[in-house]
């Protein structure tokens, strides 16, 4: 038995077809002509499991992923290149949405943890981030759906509300900006060295120039929201009523040498050995302490994140200074210090003997002889 199709019914039936032929592209489905073979198509995408919930890669990702992680690791000395396409190849094996609400997380706890009863708005640059918070979670992901809710617990135990715009990424300028500034002055001193500070020292009890990649204390301070810190901008904290390490930015030393003797604050600031520059010779004014030298090494000084070795390393010597802002202190150091024959002004005096270390440097102040020798570490 057979059944005709009038000319209308015909031509339904061909806008659905097309209709459909057009969904199954716009879905990601490839569709072969008639009477063509051709390969089938390999899906670069993820498995989402609606069932338990999870996301993986696919199978053909891998053995690919196990063999050129292998490779890399069989490599003394691997190129930049081989590095980049490892990352590559594990960035693409993990969605990043994850890695969108975590830091849309922390910034909320950063910024929103003294606000109550009050609205929050976060701009982010990913829709599936911004679906999950202003839903209040999802069906497609456990771990976002579970972040989303962290995220909504956080803030409804404080009674307050979230809400999130999507802002394009080439609009998402002071984000970036940000990182860039973190990825141009970050750096962190080598853990061996801190912790051979602290065997000296060992009352030191705050970090006044840190931030959560890079403190090495438990209390420190941070210049900008930092979800770990104690407090924020170290200027407006007393030093006086702590044993403080700090390491700052070099634009900052005469501001930190200020506020020592402001407070009369007391222990160890690093700095580098640079005797031509106007604070340097507060600083030895300041000692109350024999100061030692760091000899340049290319782990010495590294970004924490990156954990590249600073460009200047090469050229970098850092003293460690303990320093007092009691002057009573400094002037008990330097009576115990020896006299200089060399008045200020007068020629170099000559030697009869050969000089037999050049691992030192010396200094007179206040008519004492300070010499600062070099400190060897296991780095």
């Amino acid at each position: 038995m057979t059944h005709t199709c009038k000319g209308t019914q015909w031509r339904s039936a061909n806008n659905i077809s097309l209709t459909l032929l057009a969904c199954l592209v716009e879905w990601g489905f490839i569709p072969t002509p008639p009477n063509q073979c051709s390969p089938p198509p390999i899906f670069l995408g993820f498995i989402f499991n609606s069932l338990q919930m999870t996301v993986s890669p696919t199978q053909e990702k891998i053995p690919k992923t196990f063999k050129e992680c292998s490779d890399l690791l069989m490599m003394i000395n691997p190129p930049i290149f081989k590095v980049a396409k490892v990352i590559g190849i594990l960035v693409s094996n993990f969605p990043e949405f994850s890695l969108e609400l975590e830091a849309a997380f922390f910034a909320l706890k950063s910024f929103g943890d003294m606000l109550t009863e009050a609205h929050i708005q976060l701009h982010l640059d990913n829709t599936t981030a911004v679906a999950y918070i202003n839903n209040m979670g999802g069906s497609k992901s456990l771990e976002l759906n579970c972040l989303a809710l962290k995220m909504w617990d956080w803030s409804i135990t404080r009674d307050n509300w979230i809400s999130t715009l999507h802002l394009a990424g080439k609009l998402n300028v002071r984000a970036d900006a940000a990182i860039s500034l973190m990825l141009k002055h970050e750096w962190t001193l080598n853990s061996n060295v801190f912790t051979d500070i602290l065997s000296q020292y060992p009352d030191l009890n705050i970090d006044l120039f840190a931030t959560r990649l890079n403190h090495k204390l438990p209390t420190y301070c941070s210049w900008k929201p930092d979800l770990g810190c104690s407090f924020i901008d170290a200027f407006s904290v007393n030093w006086g009523a702590y044993h403080f390490y700090a390491f700052p930015p070099i634009i900052l030393i005469p501001r930190c040498l200020q506020k020592i003797s402001q407070d009369q604050a007391k222990e160890i600031l690093v700095v580098p050995l640079w005797p031509t520059q106007s604070w340097f010779p507060i600083v030895l004014q300041l000692l109350y302490n024999q100061p030692w030298i760091l000899s340049p090494d290319k782990r010495l000084l590294s970004h924490p994140a990156l954990k590249e070795p600073h460009p200047l390393w090469k050229e970098l010597n850092l003293m460690v200074c303990p320093l007092s802002g009691t002057p009573s202190d400094s002037l008990t150091f330097y009576q115990r210090s020896q006299t200089s024959s060399w008045l200020h002004g007068d020629q170099v005096h000559k030697n009869n003997t050969k000089v037999t270390s050049y691992s030192g440097s010396r200094f007179v102040v206040r008519g004492q002889l300070i010499t600062i020798h070099h400190r060897s570490v296991m780095l």
